[in-house]
């Protein structure tokens, strides 16, 4: 009796159900995952996730950070714990030390971080770029949001408004160009210093801009500060959570990135100002 009694204790109990993790999807993904994920989590359909998830990416700036954290932080369906090497987006596209001849060096956490920033960023530069050009083709959509003098400026007409849209649309096409070059192979013809001083001063400028629209927008707001003249509030709420918190967001991946280029990239030019030196 003792007997049965022990091996009822040390049973293994099967029948218990097991808690419900949240996990990227393997299978049923379009990007990384993070919407079957939630799907399967909440028990939600599919498209109506995707949805929400796509008008926050669309029309808001922390859609963008909102996700690309949930892709960093979430694990995959089936992946306990990455084994040692570069994230899968690095792999794809830098050049091991070891396809070259060389030992590789040991990746840290900050290439993978650096890398899905800098694709982030570039998606949120990309994005308002094609709205300053939509503006500067004569469309009037969500004009009224902007408030203020541009508004009037858009909607009176001319080549001047066009012109202003026009180089708007070109100085963030650049901003998405820097983001990439920080990544992409074609990056390399780019000194190291100029892409990190450009890289740098940027993310400042529009963490600088957006940080400090965002606390002034939503003072006034809040009634802590009162202007002079007559707000439009409701062109003001669209700066503080839409426009000026897109350049916010922005800029603090354009900052991760820079910071992951600069920390990947940092062996490689050790390694060339030693190399120099040996020849001089």
């Amino acid at each position: 009796m003792n007997t049965t009694t022990a091996d009822a204790r040390s049973a293994p109990v099967t029948d218990q159900p097991q808690a419900r993790q949240l996990r990227r999807s393997g299978d049923d993904k379009m990007l990384a995952g993070v919407a079957g994920g939630m799907v399967r989590y909440l028990n939600a359909d599919v498209t109506l996730v995707r949805v929400i998830i796509a008008a926050l990416v669309l029309f808001t700036g922390a859609g963008v950070a909102l996700y690309v954290a949930a892709w960093l932080l979430i694990p995959e369906d089936g992946v306990d714990r990455r084994p040692p090497g570069p994230h899968p987006l690095t792999r794809t596209m830098t050049r091991t030390g070891t396809e070259k001849g060389r030992s590789a060096p040991a990746a840290s956490g900050w290439p993978a971080v650096g890398t899905v920033t800098a694709y982030a960023a570039a998606i949120v530069a990309f994005a308002s770029a094609l709205m300053s050009l939509y503006w500067a083709l004569g469309g009037h959509a969500l004009v009224s949001t902007i408030g203020g003098y541009v508004e009037q400026f858009a909607r009176r007409g001319g080549a001047l408004p066009v012109l202003i849209a026009l180089a708007a649309t070109l100085a963030k096409l650049v901003g998405g160009l820097l983001a990439l070059a920080l990544v992409r192979p074609w990056g390399r013809m780019v000194p190291r210093v100029w892409l990190l001083a450009g890289s740098a001063g940027a993310s400042a400028l529009l963490v600088v801009y957006g940080g400090l629209t965002v606390l002034l927008g939503e003072l006034v707001l809040l009634g802590v500060i009162h202007p002079s003249g007559s707000v439009d509030r409701t062109a003001l709420r669209w700066h503080v959570g839409v426009w000026d918190l897109w350049f916010l967001v922005w800029g603090i991946l354009l900052a991760l990135a820079t910071v992951g280029y600069w920390r990947r990239t940092a062996t490689r030019a050790r390694r060339d100002g030693t190399a120099n030196r040996a020849h001089s």
